[in-house]
């Protein structure tokens, strides 16, 4: 059964889009048979449903496409990660042990200002990228605290947030993140596109060194 279930995972997309195109196939069938008038009350019955189910399947196989694409490009992002690093770590592995949660505990601060400008790097192969500074509200319309985070666009799936500093795996939907605020609200009140991140000279020369493994010299002393 476990591997029935597996197979069938994954050419689930495959088996919708077969299920389209034979629910296709009847509803140009009944349509012939609608146009030469040799259709009674029980094909059309037969019809509605067929077009209902192909409506059905669209949605299914648009939703399964879109799954597929936004988990493609977040794994392209987790290969970039595993070419970064902080401090002789992976950054995947500070997201995978949820260290920088714990290291803001810790120090009983919050490090989102930098760490969205980490988030930025992470996302240098996509260009829709921006870095966002804000004012977090509680529900009571108090200013709670000052937060920075990243926001980026996946081709077909919408927008998407990076924020290491509160979002313990690292990525989330736009609209899931500023949902899940506990009752509060999120307003932005800075922005920085990627052209203007990537003009600045810092954020190039802490690119090349957070490639390298090896702490320069300079930081190791």
């Amino acid at each position: 059964m476990k591997k029935i279930g597996n197979w069938l995972t994954k050419h689930m997309l495959t088996i919708f889009l077969l299920a389209l195109l034979i629910a296709l196939v009847i509803d140009v069938y009944f349509l012939i048979v609608y146009l030469h008038g040799e259709i009674d009350f029980l094909g059309c019955s037969a019809w509605f449903m067929s077009i209902a189910l192909t409506i059905v399947y669209v949605v299914l196989c648009t939703s399964l496409i879109r799954s597929k694409i936004m988990k493609k490009y977040l794994m392209k992002i987790w290969q970039e990660l595993d070419m970064l690093y902080f401090h002789g770590f992976k950054i995947h592995r500070y997201l995978d042990s949820e260290a920088f949660p714990r290291l803001q505990a810790w120090l009983g601060c919050g490090m989102c200002y930098e760490l969205s400008a980490l988030a930025m790097l992470a996302l240098k192969c996509n260009k829709t990228a921006k870095l966002y500074r804000g004012d977090y509200y509680d529900q009571n319309g108090k200013l709670q605290t000052r937060h920075g985070w990243a926001e980026f666009k996946i081709s077909l799936c919408g927008w998407y947030v990076a924020d290491f500093s509160w979002i313990h795996e690292g990525f989330a939907r736009k609209k899931i993140y500023f949902r899940d605020l506990d009752g509060g609200r999120l307003k932005a009140r800075w922005s920085c596109n990627y052209k203007d991140f990537w003009d600045l000279p810092f954020p190039n020369v802490l690119y090349k060194s957070i490639r390298n493994k090896k702490l320069p010299m300079y930081l190791e002393n």
